[in-house]
């Protein structure tokens, strides 16, 4: 039986949370970048964050994006 040695950073650069900044790195843009994973409403509630951002004049422009997965649930 041969075992491998699994580094706790090997999967860090495929998680979906580590999105927001690669993109946010690739286009030289600054500031935080956060992602957001809410199931359905994660594009709605990136733009209500951003909204809310701008309200308070933490940041003058903000961006917002959302990706569906289409995923179909069953009970059974």
């Amino acid at each position: 039986m041969v075992l491998t040695l699994i580094s706790m950073f090997c999967a860090e650069g495929s998680a979906a949370s580590v999105a927001p900044g690669r993109a946010s790195y690739t286009f030289g843009y600054t500031g935080p970048a956060v992602a957001v994973d809410t199931a359905c409403s994660s594009a709605l509630v990136a733009a209500h964050i951003a909204r809310l951002s701008m309200l308070a004049t933490t940041c003058r422009i903000a961006l917002a994006s959302g990706v569906g997965g289409g995923f179909r649930f069953s009970l059974q």
